[in-house]
């Protein structure tokens, strides 16, 4: 229950409403509330506060109309603010603000920005929107590179990160296409990256992948067993970064060398169009990665 003293023209004075956090149509007078009508005193007090007051001072002068109904009075009144006080009224918004950046948050949108995945950025900036986060990179300048960060340049401990990866969850073949009309195989090469952890796959992803890796996919399956943990994925059959990719770790592998090994000489034999020969030693470079991939013993 709150009181309200209501300027209706006549003899009401003051009314209580049970309802305050409603909006209740209550008749006085034959006058509703949903239609006060502005005394002469009140626009007079709006034509003197208005030119230099901000709406909520204007307010607190009279406290039964909103912000709507000041604004909406004004203007009908042909009253206007001066540019003072629209300047002041936009520093004072500015300062209240709670969705402003900050320095630490601008920074770590540049750093991460170019080739972190959303997921990731989500993460490292969790009170924003995936919306403000590029409306924020728009607003710094910050543009998605073509190239990305294997392409770009990795750290010492990123190629031996990679490639401990590839050697334990990793795997570096070739995926074979079988036509019916024609008398050989079509085969095309593939990294990918395994783990029920989805941050190590996220992690890779964003070493090697960026945003404009084609053909890359994540996703998740189940173990045919009751109780396996989802096990997530990361593939790309881009060869370029392929072959950049293995060439970068390739000193660091151990258990995997002579896969990448063979998987380059597969990708600079498809690069050489025409080379004579070229089919034989790679159906014989597509065999030997499979037997080395092969399972068991």
């Amino acid at each position: 229950m709150i009181n309200m003293s209501l300027p209706f023209p006549g003899s009401i004075a003051t009314t209580t409403l049970p309802f305050p956090d409603k909006f209740i149509t209550y008749k006085a007078n034959r006058i509703s509330m949903k239609h006060w009508h502005w005394t002469k005193g009140e626009d007079q007090i709006l034509r003197d506060l208005y030119p230099h007051c901000t709406n909520e001072e204007i307010m607190e002068k009279l406290p039964h109309r909103t912000r709507g109904a000041v604004q909406n009075r004004a203007h009908n009144l042909g009253t206007r603010k001066t540019a003072e006080t629209r300047q002041r009224i936009r520093h004072e918004g500015v300062l209240k603000r709670a969705d402003l950046w900050t320095e630490s948050e601008d920074k770590i949108l540049r750093e991460h920005y170019i080739m972190a995945s959303p997921e990731r950025l989500m993460s490292l900036l969790p009170n924003r929107t995936l919306i403000a986060l590029r409306a924020r990179a728009e607003e710094l300048e910050i543009r998605k590179q073509q190239l990305t960060k294997c392409e770009l340049g990795l750290a010492e401990w990123e190629k031996a990160w990679l490639a401990c990866a590839l050697d334990t969850e990793g795997t570096i073949g070739l995926h074979s296409h079988n036509y019916a009309d024609r008398p050989y195989s079509y085969s095309d090469p593939y990294v990918s990256f395994t783990n029920t952890d989805k941050r190590l796959v996220e992690f890779f992803r964003e070493l090697i992948g960026g945003f404009n890796v084609a053909s890359r996919k994540i996703g998740e399956t189940r173990g045919k067993k009751k109780g396996h943990k989802p096990v997530f994925v990361f593939q790309t059959s881009k060869m370029s970064l392929i072959y950049t990719l293995l060439k970068e770790v390739r000193p660091y592998l151990v258990g995997k060398k002579r896969q990448a090994e063979l998987l380059m000489e597969f990708i600079e034999i498809r690069n050489r169009k025409g080379l004579k020969g070229h089919a034989d030693r790679q159906t014989k470079i597509n065999e030997e990665v499979r037997e080395l991939n092969r399972r068991g013993i």
